[in-house]
């Protein structure tokens, strides 16, 4: 049986007795996702590993005091890390290449563990130069999405494989600590080098909100007229079933054209 006391935890006293029971349960259930070697979002049957939960499982368990447990889990990240610099978890998602960085910054960020992030950079380098490879790039002519990632289906409950925000925002927020931990390592060409691709997907996204807004207002813009073309069309034939029910309940042929637009 798992005790509270047991726990090397953060403890939080709250007014509210049952919020700080809540918070109780869920650090008695926390370690169920850990299976040692990697976060799991299953505590039964289902015991794979995805970098997008086990970003969200570690939050939790960095912000609740449980250190050594997400230590043990990052640390081994770089042995996970492809040839070409990735993290992938499936392929054809883009989204966990950048979760994976975050997972690592982040942790190092909130723990303080500078020397974890000194052993983690080089891998983590590597990776924040593997986004900038994969970026879009036109020299002819812009595309829409200039700048951005590739499409992908990470984000597939919004549909199929397409070019999702989702992927861009996780990509500019690990280049953002990227370069904020390299410049605490005193790593400043690295910390300038990050800053311009952070600078670049940025503009990216830019242009692509700003592209994407004129489009709709384009399609909002024809919508509006087509709706108006639609009233107008249906207004016309109102007048035109008055007209014809009048000459024949009237039989006065000499009313032809009244009513008509």
């Amino acid at each position: 049986e798992l005790r509270l006391e047991d726990l090397r935890a953060v403890r939080i006293k709250l007014p509210d007795e049952k919020m700080e029971q809540q918070i109780d349960a869920i650090k008695l259930r926390l370690p169920a996702f850990d299976d040692v070697t990697h976060f799991s979002p299953g505590t039964f049957l289902y015991h794979t590993h995805w970098y997008r939960d086990s970003y969200f499982i570690s939050e939790a368990f960095t912000n609740l005091g449980f250190l050594k447990e997400v230590r043990e889990k990052v640390e081994k990240y770089p042995s996970r890390q492809q040839n070409s610099g990735a993290f992938v978890d499936h392929p054809g998602e883009l989204d966990s290449h950048a979760i994976a960085l975050c997972t690592m910054l982040n942790f190092c960020r909130k723990s303080g563990d500078v020397n974890l992030l000194r052993d983690l950079f080089d891998s983590i380098y590597r990776g924040l130069l593997w986004i900038d490879k994969q970026r879009v790039r036109s020299p002819r002519r812009a595309q829409l999405h200039e700048g951005l990632l590739p499409a992908s289906f990470s984000a597939e409950h919004f549909g199929g494989c397409d070019h999702y925000f989702w992927d861009n925002l996780w990509s500019l927020h690990a280049l953002n600590l990227g370069r904020r931990a390299a410049r605490r390592l005193g790593r400043q060409r690295e910390a300038g080098g990050v800053g311009r691709r952070q600078r670049a997907v940025d503009r990216g996204a830019g242009a692509k909100r700003n592209r994407s807004a004129a489009r709709r207002g384009r399609a909002a813009a024809q919508d509006v007229e087509r709706a108006r073309e639609l009233e107008r069309r249906r207004k016309g034939g109102e007048r035109h079933v008055a007209v014809h029910i009048d000459r024949i309940a009237d039989g006065q042929p000499q009313r032809v054209g009244q009513g008509q637009p």
